[in-house]
């Protein structure tokens, strides 16, 4: 019952699905603007409504 509550385990029947709004309100904060990190923002570019690289190196 614990690992139920604090874990995602009661969440696994709906990965892979959309929620019923288009994208996440906010920002997602992609750290590293290298090809990975613009990869992940392309990414989340699909499921947020602001996507935010933050370069160290500039």
């Amino acid at each position: 019952r614990q690992l139920e509550k604090q874990t995602c385990v009661l969440d696994i029947d709906s990965l892979g699905t959309r929620l019923p709004g288009d994208k996440f309100k906010g920002t997602a904060v992609i750290c590293g603007g290298s090809i990975g990190g613009l990869i992940a923002a392309r990414v989340c570019h699909d499921h947020f409504d602001d996507i935010l690289i933050v370069e160290p190196e500039t």
